[in-house]
């Protein structure tokens, strides 16, 4: 009988048998790893980590066929990979580590890994728990989430069946591998369904470009960051090659990002909507007529959203029900957190289903802003701004003033030039008094982390 902990590597192993020569990995600069290439790596690393691999091995690292590799040596050796975003300083990426019963530290040495010893400080994963991932929620603390194998293959499977992928597919990888998107999509994707992934190593848009043409890959899973500035590309920049899927998420789609996209490129970027508790959600796919802001699509196959508590506008916290919601949150934080229940996740999203059963969202819970005794949502403010020519994103965050009072601010991302005052009056005709920012900052560049997310902390910290 399999353990549940090797199942991804017997499925893997399976692939292999069948086809050993067919590729799994295409790196820079075309270097091809075959299916028994990738199974003879993570072996010597398997061998490597010894009896301890049994146990939590942290996956830290950038390089997307290390993510690959290690994690399968871990499935391998019948242990629990935990992903750990690579930007993380080492020593609270060491003590996360050791929070969750990491005994071992994988560090890459010239070409060799080698095993360095962590004291654990906390306790084992549950039994079934065959992957943790890393959320930071809505409070800002890092939590590990524990993630069984049939809710991965669950998961798998939903992404696979709704996105209409298939084995000959290729995944071009611009994306971190150790967070829950490119996991899902690409680790999971070549692991359990045999999808080889394409890693495009540099990640300004011509190279992008250049890596999608010259490997011949057919899906790209991305941000809209990445998507925004292929946009911009002149046509001598080149095509997308053989991409027949552009995948957009980690971060709010934005219409008028995805049509300037599909203008340069005659192909729309699908929207897609998950979550690290439980994978794929929902699925925009690109022929649904005009881009709402905030739709994220319909429910993907074997996943059921509903809205809880909607208030007049049909606005509640969103509700999934899937196979694939994860076992719950690994040691002190799976007592504190009502969210997860078997198959069920309360998210921290509001939303709302229009008649056609899609999904919009308008926001965070815990984003909502209090202005003067009201309860205003930046994303309202931030879509009403996105309606004007030349811009190209906003961000609109809650300050605090030294009466103690809260005010809304803008920062704007422009094309071009666009008058602070034109800003302002149009916020004046679509938004109510206690809606409009007080203040506008225009800005060449707004600040994002490795997802593409707008970093509003690092707005905050600019005030």
């Amino acid at each position: 009988m399999i353990s549940p902990r090797t199942r991804f590597a017997a499925l893997f192993d399976e692939l292999v048998r069948r086809r050993p020569s067919a590729p799994a990995i295409l790196e820079p600069g075309g270097a091809v790893v075959s299916r028994d290439g990738l199974a003879q790596a993570a072996a010597a690393v398997e061998r490597g980590l010894g009896a301890r691999g049994r146990g939590v091995t942290p996956i830290w690292t950038r390089h997307p066929s290390e993510v690959i590799v290690r994690t399968l040596a871990v499935w391998m050796a019948g242990g629990v990979p935990l992903l750990l975003d690579a930007t993380l300083p080492d020593r609270r990426a060491r003590a996360l580590a050791a929070a969750c019963g990491a005994e071992v530290w994988p560090a890459t040495v010239g070409d060799a890994v080698v095993i360095e010893d962590l004291t654990p400080t906390g306790v084992a994963p549950a039994a079934e728990c065959v992957l943790l991932k890393v959320t930071s929620g809505s409070t800002g603390e890092l939590r590990a989430v524990q993630l069984t194998a049939p809710a991965l293959e669950i998961g798998l499977a939903n992404i696979v069946t709704t996105m209409g992928l298939v084995e000959a597919d290729r995944n071009l990888v611009t994306i971190p591998l150790t967070h829950s998107y490119g996991f899902d999509n690409v680790v999971l994707g070549l692991l359990g369904g045999g999808l080889c992934a394409v890693c495009a190593g540099d990640l300004v848009p011509r190279a992008i470009l250049s890596a999608a043409r010259e490997t011949l890959a057919t899906v790209w899973p991305g941000v809209p960051a990445q998507l925004a500035a292929l946009a911009r590309m002149p046509a001598h920049a080149g095509t997308l090659g053989s991409l027949r899927l552009v995948i957009s998420a980690g971060a709010p789609l934005g219409a008028a990002v995805r049509e300037a996209f599909a203008t340069r490129f005659g192909l729309r970027p699908a929207n897609f909507y998950g979550s690290t508790e439980c994978g794929g959600i929902c699925f925009d796919v690109a022929d649904e007529g005009a881009l709402a802001e905030g739709r994220v699509g319909r429910p993907l196959a074997g996943v059921r959203v509903r809205i809880d508590d909607p208030d007049d506008r049909g606005v509640g916290r969103v509700i999934v029900e899937s196979g694939s919601v994860a076992l719950g949150f690994h040691g002190s934080a799976a007592a504190s957190d009502a969210g997860l229940e078997p198959g069920r996740l309360r998210t921290g999203d509001l939303g709302w289903l229009d008649e056609t059963g899609r999904l919009h969202l308008a926001g965070r819970i815990d984003d909502q802003i209090n202005v003067g005794g009201r309860k205003v949502h930046p994303l309202l403010v931030e879509r009403v701004i996105r309606e004007i020519d030349g811009i190209r994103d906003v961000a609109v965050v809650g300050v605090a003033t030294a009466a103690g009072r809260g005010e809304l601010w803008a920062w704007v991302e422009i094309d071009g030039v666009v008058p602070v005052e034109q800003i302002s009056a149009h916020c004046a005709n679509r938004l109510a008094p206690h809606e409009r920012p007080r203040r506008v900052r225009l800005v060449a560049e707004l600040p994002r982390d490795g997802r593409g997310k707008l970093d509003r902390k690092a707005l905050l910290s600019a005030v």
